[in-house]
């Protein structure tokens, strides 16, 4: 007779579950951003990226904070084979008072031309129909998977080819209340706060183990993979239907949460803004 699981142990398991499903549908659409290090003139990870497609158009979503960085070096992106140059111009949330910290948008998009799009080779762009409009409810006891490249798994380079090799940050948990932090938005009408344990995290198994610091993911998506609360959730052949929810931007130094900027928001700037719908 086998043992005999609490509902505790089954939700867990369906989080792993949707959470590797997750990953293993959208990693072609999350690649890892570098820029050429000042010393060696070798690949330095910097951040992550998010592919989408908006409209009959393909955009690269990242943060503005990531994307800052091309104008003091040459920025590339991970293709399928290779690294790929961005020559694309960004366009990005404007800093206030020149200072990013206090930017809590964040957001930068670029369009990559065809010859971009050719070396990128056989990466995805996530439909548009996956992202979450505005009556799409957050809800409570939604749990939200978030995807990115820290840089502290990021550092390998063969300085002999150049090359880099990649890993995939994946982790989930529950949306809370925004952080009571000066400046901080004070709702979530634009913004997503996922809780967010700097020290500890556990396995599909239950075991307490040691978090990954999430500097580096940011750009990555934040997909809304259900509703835990709700009892069918537990059920066996319960199917993931995820939503592409925001993008991530920044872990608060004073706050256990991952912020991200909701999609609708990135999705809404490029709609009204004529500066970006003459280069989008």
């Amino acid at each position: 007779m086998g043992a005999i699981q609490t509902l505790a142990d089954v939700i867990r398991e369906t989080a792993d579950r949707f959470l590797n499903d997750v990953s293993d549908r959208f990693r072609g659409s999350v690649r890892a951003i570098y820029r050429v290090s000042t010393d060696r003139e070798l690949p330095e990870h910097l951040g992550t990226c998010t592919l989408l497609e908006h409209g009959a158009e393909r955009v690269l979503i990242t943060a503005a904070h990531v994307s800052d960085h091309s104008t003091q070096t040459s920025l590339y992106v991970g293709g399928a084979n290779s690294l790929v140059e961005i020559k694309d111009p960004f366009f990005a949330t404007q800093a206030p008072d020149g200072n990013r910290d206090k930017d809590f948008f964040d957001f930068a998009v670029c369009r990559p031309r065809s010859e971009t799009l050719e070396e990128l080779g056989d990466v995805t762009f996530m439909p548009s129909a996956l992202c979450a409009d505005r009556s799409f409810p957050p809800g409570a006891n939604h749990l939200y998977g978030c995807l990115g490249f820290p840089n502290s798994k990021n550092r390998g380079i063969h300085a002999g080819n150049r090359s880099v090799k990649t890993v995939l940050w994946r982790y989930s948990s529950y949306a809370v209340a925004p952080p009571a932090l000066e400046g901080y938005p004070s709702t979530d009408q634009h913004h997503l706060f996922v809780d967010f344990d700097g020290k500890r995290a556990k396995t599909a198994d239950g075991q307490v183990v040691n978090a990954i610091w999430p500097q580096g993911a940011s750009g990555g998506p934040i997909f809304d993979m259900g509703d835990f609360g709700d009892k069918a959730i537990a059920f066996p052949d319960a199917v993931c239907q995820p939503r592409l929810a925001a993008i991530l931007i920044q872990k608060p130094a004073k706050a256990k949460v991952l912020m991200g900027v909701r999609i609708q928001a990135v999705l809404a700037a490029l709609a009204d803004r004529p500066a970006w719908r003459s280069h989008l």
